[in-house]
């Protein structure tokens, strides 16, 4: 009993120590951004217009938000494939550029391309590009399919629950330097004699912490989504793909339709709907990051 004690005792100070260390805002905000919310929730941003050109040019100095995205599959994995033999690998990086532009041109973004063309890497690599370039958030575009050809819509997903607590079992076991964790944390958990019990504790309040993050920021493009587009789900969803699965950022996976769908599979190709998903999807963005309060005028 005495020792059970102790440890709950322990798991609340670790707890305490942890959100002492990680930001403790209600959204995935970055220390160099909280400046710039202050001011934008301030009486003189509080209008019914807001001007890109006016925002940019007062935060200009900020450091960027540094985004991957992951278009998926490529090479010899083409993905799905529709009705009319469109490829998944195809829409999934045409959507990407799209998006790459969009966010770099707003100059409050960096975006970092984990695939430029057709060629196939594994999800280890795609996961590790990411890591490598100190990336805040990763994206990952596909397309959906069905054997129903009527299902149709986009959503939006985050790593189960499940996977998350079989990635902590494996990561805690392992003296790994895979894990990004804060200095005042990675010392501790790279002791060859701290307990895997309590590397447990560490990753699970990581995990959880960027989880939320993810899950926030997938609420916020789905909403931004449901406004202009059909969406299969409306609500971000939980799933077991590899692709979320880092500790080290937030990770969210966008499906931008079913290629399976006749009609949407049409739409897929068009220029002109890829333009309103990436559209969509940078509002999404900007209204997390920044807490803008209204549409943004060109």
């Amino acid at each position: 009993m005495q020792y059970h004690c102790i440890t709950i005792v322990f798991f609340i100070f670790l707890k305490n120590f942890f959100y002492k260390i990680y930001p403790k805002t209600k959204n995935f905000q970055f220390k160099h951004l909280i400046s710039a919310n202050s001011d934008i929730n301030n009486k003189n941003y509080k209008k019914k217009t807001f001007h890109k050109k006016s925002f940019i040019q007062k935060y200009q100095k900020i450091k960027k938000i540094v985004i991957a995205i992951d278009a998926g599959h490529g090479g010899q994995d083409p993905g799905a494939i529709g009705i009319n033999k469109t490829q998944e690998k195809n829409i999934n990086l045409a959507i990407s550029e799209k998006l790459k532009h969009k966010l770099n041109k707003s100059k409050l973004f960096q975006v970092i391309m984990i695939r430029n063309g057709n060629y196939y890497l594994s999800i280890e690599e795609r996961i590790n590009i990411a890591k490598k370039k100190n990336v805040n958030l990763l994206i990952s575009i596909h397309t959906n399919s069905s054997n129903n050809p009527k299902i149709s819509g986009l959503s939006t997903w985050i790593l189960s629950k499940k996977r998350m607590n079989s990635e902590i079992h494996y990561l805690s076991k392992k003296n790994t330097k895979k894990i990004k964790l804060f200095k005042k944390n990675k010392k501790y958990f790279l002791k060859k004699n701290t307990k895997p019990y309590l590397k447990s504790i560490m990753l699970d309040l990581q995990f959880n912490h960027i989880q939320k993050s993810g899950y926030l920021l997938a609420k916020k493009i789905i909403k931004e989504l449901k406004k202009t587009h059909s969406v299969y789900e409306s609500h971000p969803k939980r799933a077991s793909f590899g692709i979320l699965k880092s500790p080290n950022f937030p990770s969210i996976l966008i499906e931008t339709g079913f290629i399976s769908n006749t009609s949407e599979e049409k739409k897929l190709n068009s220029e002109t709907y890829q333009k309103k998903i990436v559209d969509s999807i940078y509002l999404g963005l900007t209204k997390y990051f920044f807490k803008i309060p209204c549409k943004l005028k060109k």
